[in-house]
């Protein structure tokens, strides 16, 4: 019997994705906000909000380490105007417009 045929039940699956979305939680604390997992049709959709790709990218890996459901969507959404470089951009850009020759 391969783990395709076993039937799980529901409270079991969301038991199973509360787990991982805790443990996710709390290994990117600070570099991943307001994250979900969403259980659909036996497939994962991931949500939340990332400052950088690289962290949208290790969470799907992790969330794939950890289960063998399949993940139908990485809705994370990657917040570039956090990211440290474009903060200093902005600020260089606000610094040149304020100066007065």
């Amino acid at each position: 019997m391969s783990i395709s045929e076993v039937t799980v039940s529901p409270s079991v699956l969301d038991e199973h994705v509360a787990e991982i979305e805790a443990r996710i939680r709390r290994d990117f604390l600070r570099r991943l906000h307001e994250f979900h997992i969403l259980l659909r049709d036996n497939t994962l959709e991931l949500e939340g909000r990332s400052n950088t790709y690289h962290v949208k990218q290790i969470v799907q890996k992790a969330v794939s380490n950890t289960t063998h459901l399949r993940i139908r969507a990485n809705n994370i959404v990657v917040d570039v105007a956090t990211q440290p470089s474009n903060q200093v951009r902005h600020a260089v850009s606000n610094a040149q417009a304020n100066l007065q020759f």
